[in-house]
């Protein structure tokens, strides 16, 4: 550096943001699940699979136990599966420690955690993409998504990183997320989410999806 350049004059600026309105959880949890008329579907002791992925979503465990007290409280039998494609390094054993690092394991949430990698081939999209599921997932009466909706950092479009991408990818575990990235780069990420999600929509029994948004 020429030390005859003199250093550009600096200036300290700071930016305080409004502090967010706290959230309770559980009541909100508690009345969009009412509200959405989820809860009547349920049959008594159905058994409803919690899908829950590998990010780091602020409140997740609070979220996550938030779900499962509806659900055990409108009767059914909920557990927990990953939904995480092949994070943890695709095994049950990584996955698990994801959830883990969450504080997410069977003791705290006093629910099973099935992190089988065990996936079926549901079908295929209409340009001839394999679509796969989680095969706990599939036995399950039932499926809820939790998951953070936020841009998607490789793409751009209306569809981003949520609820639809975990339907695909996070349900698909390491085999339906080789598939849709394989597929992603000669049709696009978007086109390919949304035609393999129509099939994940017609033939797994998705209930609903949690939807978090943070700031």
């Amino acid at each position: 550096m020429n030390a005859s350049i003199p250093f550009p004059r600096m200036f300290v600026v700071r930016q305080k943001f409004p502090p967010s309105p706290a959230v309770d959880i559980p009541a909100v949890v508690r009345s969009e699940f009412t509200a959405q008329n989820v809860l009547s579907r349920l049959k008594p002791r159905a058994q409803i699979a919690v899908a829950v992925g590998s990010r780091g979503i602020h409140n997740i465990k609070s979220i996550v136990s938030a779900v499962l007290d509806v659900l055990r409280a409108a009767g059914a039998t909920p557990f927990i599966i990953p939904a995480m494609g092949s994070h943890g390094g695709a095994t049950p054993e990584g996955q698990l420690g994801v959830l883990e690092s969450y504080g997410i394991t069977e003791h705290s949430m006093s629910v099973p955690i099935r992190a089988s990698m065990d996936v079926e081939r549901i079908g295929a999209s209409a340009d001839g993409v394999d679509v796969f599921c989680s095969a706990e997932a599939l036995r399950s009466d039932g499926i809820v998504l939790v998951n953070r909706v936020k841009p998607h950092t490789d793409f751009q479009g209306t569809l981003g990183s949520g609820v639809v991408k975990m339907s695909v990818i996070g349900l698909g575990k390491r085999a339906g997320a080789a598939a849709c990235h394989a597929a992603a780069t000669r049709l696009g990420y978007e086109p390919t989410l949304r035609s393999l999600a129509c099939v994940v929509l017609r033939a797994a029994p998705i209930l609903c999806g949690v939807a978090v948004v943070e700031n």
